[in-house]
């Protein structure tokens, strides 16, 4: 007996050895799954949860740890304090929806209190018991989509103003025509006109108010992005100091007489590539607001700076690294509503009371003009504290062109024969009337193909075309044709936009410069002039 009470012994014991073998064995391939699985999470990267059904963490990888952005530990607490910081689960909360329905859920959410991560997407999924199918838990994966956040509403907002700018550019290129005897008859009538005449204030009256209706017009045109016509090596100083010494900003400082204008620029500021008229107008509108949003007294401030960003800005909108001519404007006023800085630069968007100036196309001039001249926009703004605008201009290591000398009338007078081709009837006799004025013999036709016709029998020295006819061909293919026929025909291009990517093409098979309508005598007489002598 005792013979088999050992030989029992050493068979239980080395069951047992082999027994507590496999048993590490087995903890020890537990223990390289859960590494190995713990590999796997922390190189994902998303934030990922593990979570019990009452919400308390029971593992976490570090991305959802960076994302809090704080040391102290998340395992044992609930989500929504660590997260959110809150007491109650928030709503909607897709982790509480998955636990109650058992199906993966999905939400798009804001990001956590005092993370720069703004938008997230959260997939949570029921962790199940196999045998039972009853829910112990559950997993979320949260992933950071601000970026496209970001993208999709700079889309949607691309969306909203091209379709705005289309009918704006459409109704800006029919008052164009309507505007042109407004701006350019007075131009002929003042020539003839001495200067004690009776007639000559009423009609630089009607001259001026056609030059402020074309002006809209240009907003307009800024807000359907076909307003920068002509871009030069500017300064941005000078283009401030000569607003702050025109009549608009007198009249503006008399309206708002306790605020205080300050100017701090950088003597060396370097120069930029920009068009005069519309950065004066940006300028113009963004003071205009600055001083509007201060209700009793208070500072609007202009400061200029060369500035270098080495590393992304992200702000308003995400400004690349490069140099910059930065023009901040800041006020001292009531500040912008999140709401309101949603909407800010949508077009015919305002805040000004009725019968005040405004057309709601002020800042919605001021986005077209930077993004044409391809710059950048941040804004800060406080309740009650005030708004500083943030625009950032590509710098340009170009010099400034010499200004020039306004040209006598007998420069540009000549006595070549012209043919104006448009297929609109005003502008046909208003730029036949100035170019006969200053000697020109001038034939005119409605279209592209009565133009292609005319020359089959006749000679011209130069052709004014216009780009854009609402019948048969455009500028572009009427002049391909007429090339076709009479290579090396001198031609000048005329439209109501500016220099579009058909112009450019015209230019580029030998069309000569761009002239904008509405006409003023010295501008087409002087392009008219310039095209000849070449």
């Amino acid at each position: 007996m005792a013979f088999l009470s050992e030989v029992v012994r050493e068979k239980v014991q080395k069951q047992l050895v082999s027994e507590i073998d496999d048993k590490k064995k087995i903890e020890n391939v537990l223990r390289n799954n859960e590494s190995f699985l713990d590999d796997i999470i922390e190189s994902v990267q998303d934030g990922i949860s593990v979570l019990n059904t009452d919400l308390t963490i029971r593992h976490t990888n570090s991305v959802m740890q960076r994302w809090y952005e704080q040391n102290l530990p998340l395992i044992g607490k609930k989500c929504h304090e660590c997260y959110h910081n809150q007491m109650i689960p928030c709503d909607p909360c897709p982790t509480l929806r998955c636990l109650q329905s058992g199906k993966t859920e999905r939400q798009t959410l804001r990001g956590f209190p005092g993370s720069q991560v703004e938008w997230l997407e959260v997939f949570s999924f029921p962790i199940k018991e196999k045998e039972t199918g009853k829910i112990t838990g559950a997993v979320e994966f949260v992933r950071d989509i601000t970026n496209s956040k970001q993208l999709e509403q700079e889309l949607a907002h691309a969306n909203k103003m091209e379709a705005v700018g289309t009918l704006a550019g459409g109704v800006a290129h029919d008052l164009n025509n309507i505007l042109s005897g407004i701006v350019s008859y007075p131009d002929l009538l003042l020539v003839d006109l001495p200067d004690d005449s009776p007639f000559r204030g009423p009609i630089e009256t009607m001259q001026a108010s056609g030059k402020k209706a074309a002006a809209i017009v240009q907003d307009l045109l800024t807000l359907a992005r076909r307003g920068v016509s002509s871009k030069e090596v500017i300064n941005l100083n000078e283009i401030i100091l000569s607003f702050y010494n025109s009549p608009e900003f007198s009249t503006m400082k008399n309206y708002h007489q306790r605020v205080r204008f300050d100017l701090d620029l950088q003597p060396d500021l370097l120069n930029m590539v920009g068009s005069q008229v519309h950065l004066s107008k940006t300028i113009m509108n963004l003071v205009s607001n600055a001083a509007e949003a201060i209700e009793n007294s208070g500072i609007v401030q202009v400061i200029t700076q060369n500035i270098y960003i080495d590393g992304a800005i992200n702000g308003y909108e995400k400004i690349p690294d490069g140099e910059y001519v930065l023009l901040t404007v800041t006020d001292s006023g009531s500040g912008i509503s999140p709401e309101d800085m949603e909407k800010l630069f949508e077009p015919f968007f305002t805040k000004k009371k009725m019968g005040r100036s405004g057309t709601g196309l002020g800042m919605a001039v001021v986005w077209g003009t930077v993004k044409d001249l391809n710059g950048f926009v941040d804004i800060k703004s406080t309740s009650s504290m005030g708004t500083s605008f943030y625009i950032y201009f590509p710098i340009t290591r170009e010099i400034l062109p010499q200004k020039k000398e306004e040209t006598p009338l007998d420069k540009y007078m000549g006595t070549e024969r012209l043919l104006i081709v448009d297929d609109i009837e005003e502008q046909r006799t208003i730029a036949s009337a100035m170019l006969g004025k200053l000697g020109y013999t001038v034939d005119a036709v409605s279209s592209g193909e009565r133009a292609i016709e005319f020359l089959k029998n006749n000679t011209v020295d130069l052709v004014i075309l216009d780009m854009i006819m609402n019948s048969g061909i455009d500028g572009l293919e009427t002049y391909k044709r007429i090339i076709k026929d009479r290579p090396g025909q001198k031609a000048i291009i005329a439209s109501g936009f500016s220099e579009t990517s058909r112009v450019k093409k015209a230019q580029e098979i030998g069309a000569g410069e761009y002239v904008r309508k509405p006409y003023t005598l010295e501008k087409l007489g002087l392009t008219v002039r310039s095209e000849l002598k070449k």
